[in-house]
């Protein structure tokens, strides 16, 4: 039996986001096997409130398609507020927004429901490690295309 990836296993989990049915997204991306178990990733919350901006914009309208063929669904930035080091996405309805934008948009929603971290280096590894499953993710959208 292959490891239960991200996206099942968000599909068991209640999301801090209200999101279209998770069920959907996995219907979406044909529930294939990732390569990074959810138990070894140990998502906070705040993770998995970005982990689903991700799935949401790879399977509406929000992603966007990259002159290169790649499609970009958060390209992170580590947004300083209050001392800490948050990971925000600039992509928002398929574009990419210019840091003070994102910041903006991310304040809208919430800074607590984004992840947040000491250093600007913390969070770039913790997102590159986070990275490695949604590039599994936005491969299987590209197969089932």
């Amino acid at each position: 039996m292959p490891p239960r990836g991200l996206l099942e296993a968000l599909s068991a989990k209640q999301t801090p986001q209200a999101a279209p049915s998770n069920g959907g997204l996995l219907a979406a991306l044909g529930a294939m096997p990732r390569p990074q178990p959810m138990g070894s990733m140990n998502l906070t919350p705040q993770e998995t409130f970005l982990y689903q901006h991700h799935l949401q914009n790879l399977i509406g309208p929000g992603k966007v398609m990259n002159a290169d063929g790649s499609i970009s669904t958060i390209f992170q930035f580590p947004a300083e507020h209050g001392g800490k080091f948050y990971n925000i996405p600039t992509v928002w309805d398929g574009k990419i927004l210019s840091a003070d934008e994102a910041k903006k948009r991310a304040a809208k929603i919430g800074w607590d429901k984004w992840p947040s971290y000491s250093t600007p280096e913390e969070a770039d590894a913790r997102y590159m490690r986070m990275h490695d499953a949604m590039d599994s993710d936005v491969g299987s959208y590209l197969e089932n295309q």
